[in-house]
């Protein structure tokens, strides 16, 4: 029963991922409620591949005591690009290509974050996330195409602090779907809005 927890960490995100990060081991028990006592967590870090030190950063499946020690491996950078986009697809493409779970039950997927995505990934940031294009761009609603037909894809998002607010939001659920995106009013509610994905995938 795997779950994926994608957080952005770059600088617009101020001081929430480190709120988040403190917050989402208590998933480890009320989760499994849920998605049953073989969920394991794999958490990563969103940075900007166009300005970052470290773009893309991905921990390994866990479960327990071990998730909060795999959070404290993620770096909360703090940067980030400035136009309103960060890569978020880039770090979806890793899960994409690279996560083989051949025995799991619906997997699910998280995005975290407060801005809109690129639109293209390019073959050197594509690298990146240790895949080899054989194009020379990637789309990013290709993408994401194929990404739903190996997980359950939401987005929980953070208002965005300017006149970008509306044009963020209708790109994320042109991607998605409006029924897979959720706001988070404040970072330390970032667990009951998880709860809420969760309890909509259950049923």
């Amino acid at each position: 029963a795997p779950l994926m927890i994608l957080c952005d960490v770059t600088g617009s995100m101020g001081d929430w991922p480190a709120t988040i990060f403190s917050k989402l081991p208590y998933l480890d028990l009320e989760g499994k409620e849920y998605l049953g006592p073989d969920m394991e967590i794999s958490f990563a870090a969103i940075g900007d591949a166009h300005s970052d030190s470290y773009p893309i950063q991905i921990r390994g499946f866990h479960k327990g005591t071990e998730l909060k020690t795999e959070l404290e491996q993620l770096v909360i950078e703090g940067g980030g690009g400035g136009q309103c986009s960060e890569s978020y697809e880039l770090t979806a493409l890793y899960y994409a290509r690279n996560a083989e779970m051949p025995n799991a039950h619906r997997p699910i997927m998280i995005l975290i974050g407060d801005e809109g995505f690129y639109k293209t990934i390019s073959r050197d940031h594509a690298k990146l996330a240790h895949v080899k294009l054989q194009d020379s761009y990637l789309n990013t609603d290709e993408l994401f195409k194929e990404l739903k037909e190996k997980y359950s894809v939401y987005m929980i998002r953070k208002p965005y602090d300017s006149g970008s607010e509306s044009r963020i939001q209708a790109s994320w659920e042109a991607l998605l779907g409006k029924e897979h995106i959720a706001m988070l009013p404040s970072a330390d509610r970032v667990v009951d809005v998880i709860f809420g994905i969760l309890a909509q995938e259950k049923n």
